[in-house]
């Protein structure tokens, strides 16, 4: 298939409620994973049992928001980006980000005062350095993947100026990573890799910005409400994640999974059996016209079945427990597949009420971390299900508040002031 990088922009932007719907799903199974994973940190005095831990989905919502933000990208600068661009191109990026980071930083930092970071760590933050040359703090965690998202819009300046094709660019990408991989406990860097393959998830949306130009018929809703639940579903049901990391070790003869020196949530080899789903998803969400999209999607909700007889091989039924969740969400998955027609008219309205989410997801994603931290410091009104359950909902209702007020008061202020 012929890929056209740089087409006329038309001269009507359509704005996609769906994608919104999508961002706003991904900010909130992040958010989930976060309160669930740092144990006694909603509540200091009380912890819910481990079948309420699932916090992949966290790290599969980031690469959902890595294809999301190569997608965009793309279709913001259909055209090449030349000299007399790229300036604003740069303003627009810095001021979409930077802002609302430093708030949510000075936030973290005040979240940090029994466990300080040092003048150093604080510098690298404040330059959205982390990870690279100084640890995360840990009161705001997501921001690793703020750096990443940098680093590919500088990486896209070039791509846009050569007009490089980004498939082609990806693949080289893929090599990069692999190779530095391979020899990171050698003489290769630890974190080049995850940049390499996460570079290949953000440039993978950019490649579908550019192709399956023509719109489809719309996609039923309940589609789209399964994809959320499959999503859900797959950190667990891992039978693609599994099946792709053995051919891996064929190929390589070892894990090219390196860790970073600084415990970031860094992107290996292994994630790329995910992408097909990224990319599923997206299409689905943006009623891309595809051929046999309903069998696509079928084969993928089958695949992970596979799972269940490892379980049924290698697991004790006391731990059946940790699967009842994304079990619970594989069903509902294949549920809405199956009965689309009976769920549509539910799945329209939970679809539609993820769209308001969307519109405040980058706030989410980077205040609720801060909020978490400083709740973890109220050692009053815990210990037992319901101070849990009341303090979960204050944290929710909190962290959707600075949202707002960050993306919707605090952004709009600083747009006015800087354009």
């Amino acid at each position: 298939m012929e890929i056209k990088l740089y087409e006329k922009p038309p001269l009507v932007k359509v704005f996609n409620y769906k994608l919104e719907a999508l961002r706003g799903a991904a900010s909130i199974l992040v958010i989930w994973g976060h309160a669930t994973l740092n144990n006694n940190m909603l509540d200091p005095a009380y912890s819910p049992v481990d079948n309420w831990f699932h916090t992949g989905t966290g790290h599969l919502s980031v690469l959902v928001f890595f294809v999301l933000s190569g997608y965009v990208i793309g279709l913001a600068h259909p055209l090449a980006l030349t000299k007399y661009t790229i300036g604003d191109y740069v303003k627009k990026r810095l001021i979409r980000i930077y802002p609302i980071y430093f708030m949510c930083l000075l936030l973290a930092l005040v979240a940090s005062n029994y466990d300080f970071p040092s003048l150093a760590t604080i510098a690298g933050h404040v330059t959205m350095t982390q990870g690279i040359s100084t640890p995360i703090i840990s009161a705001i965690s997501p921001s690793w993947s703020l750096v990443y998202e940098i680093i590919f819009y500088v990486l896209f300046i070039p791509i846009s100026i050569f007009r490089l094709n980004p498939l082609y660019v990806a693949l080289l990408s893929i090599v990069i990573g692999c190779v530095n991989a391979y020899f990171a406990h050698s003489y290769g860097s630890p974190i080049l890799p995850s940049y390499a393959f996460g570079f290949v998830f953000w440039l993978s949306g950019l490649v579908l910005s550019r192709t399956f130009s023509t719109k489809g018929s719309p996609i039923p809703y309940s589609y789209l409400l399964s994809c959320l639940f499959l999503f859900v579903a797959i950190d667990k049901l891992d039978a693609p994640f599994t099946l792709f990391h053995r051919i891996g070790i064929l190929l390589f003869g070892k894990d090219l999974s390196v860790l970073s020196n600084y415990n970031i949530g860094i992107i290996s080899f292994r994630d790329l059996a995910y992408l097909p789903y990224c990319l599923l998803i997206l299409v689905i969400f943006t009623d891309k016209k595809l051929a046999y999209t309903k069998l696509t999607l079928l084969l993928f909700i089958v695949l992970p079945i596979f799972t269940f007889w490892y379980y049924y091989e290698h697991l004790l039924i006391s731990n059946l427990s940790s699967i009842l969740l994304p079990t619970t969400a594989y069903a509902l998955a294949f549920s809405c597949f199956a009965f689309a027609g009976r769920v549509e008219v539910g799945a329209e309205f939970l679809i539609k009420k993820l769209e308001k989410t969307g519109s405040i997801s980058y706030g989410l994603y980077i205040v609720h971390c801060p909020i978490l931290f400083l709740m973890s410091q109220v050692s009053v009104f815990s210990g037992t299900p319901f101070t849990y359950a009341i303090r979960m909902l204050c944290f929710l209702v909190l962290s959707a508040w600075a949202a707002f007020m960050l993306e919707k008061r605090f952004q709009p202020w600083i747009k006015m002031k800087l354009y």
